[in-house]
């Protein structure tokens, strides 16, 4: 009897993926606040009734879709390697080159998720925050070390690798022919922390002297 139940929990399992699926591509399309649940009802090829089935509201749905996308993206503030911080940056945005709905999807809901009523409001932040966390304690070790010669605040320079991750990322979308990611961070390692720079072997990177 075990075995003959698994063909409706497979379908069904099935069917919310697809749920899922469409969801995602018609949130970094449109927007979490634009969509409706009737449009990726039949993005999904699924009746509006079938999709309450599976998620009784938008909100629930929304948590879904964000989940599948760690699923497929290992968060930066996930890093333990600290010391090749330069590197999984550049390999990060790389990967995630690779699948374009990915970056449209934390464009448009990181911009959407500012108004404190969203309901992804809160991940974000929180994403953020640690994230910025995370890279102080890096640029901090980095500094000791004197990989890092700017006498800078770390949670600046964090700060401001987030802000060239985020804004490289979003002019990507709009000209992925004249945006060069790797050069782009490559530069912003080399100006504020040239130490920290390796190249594909793990060595220092023969890089430009930083900005005085």
């Amino acid at each position: 009897m075990t075995q003959r139940a698994r063909g409706p929990y497979a379908k069904s399992a099935a069917v919310r993926e697809r749920i899922i699926e469409a969801a995602f591509e018609t949130f970094a399309a449109r927007g979490y606040q634009a969509a409706t649940m009737k449009e990726i009802a039949a993005a999904a090829d699924i009746t509006a009734p079938g999709l309450s089935h599976h998620f009784r509201t938008k909100e629930e749905l929304l948590d879904a879709v964000l989940a599948f996308r760690d699923r497929r993206h290992v968060t930066p503030s996930s890093w333990v390697d600290t010391d090749n911080v330069a590197r999984r940056t550049i390999e990060t945005l790389r990967e995630d080159s690779a699948q374009p709905n990915i970056v449209a999807l934390h464009a448009m809901l990181s911009a959407e998720a500012t108004d404190s009523s969203h309901p992804a409001h809160d991940r974000y932040r929180g994403r953020y925050a640690d994230f910025k966390t995370h890279l102080s304690t890096v640029f901090a070790a980095a500094q000791e070390r004197g990989d890092i010669t700017a006498d800078v605040d770390p949670r600046v320079l964090a700060t401001l690798l987030i802000a060239v991750m985020d804004g490289v990322q979003l002019q990507w979308l709009y000209d992925p022919d004249d945006t060069d990611i790797d050069a782009t961070l490559s530069a912003l390692f080399s100006c504020i922390a040239p130490g920290l720079l390796v190249d594909d072997l793990g060595r220092p990177a023969q890089t430009a002297p930083p900005f005085a």
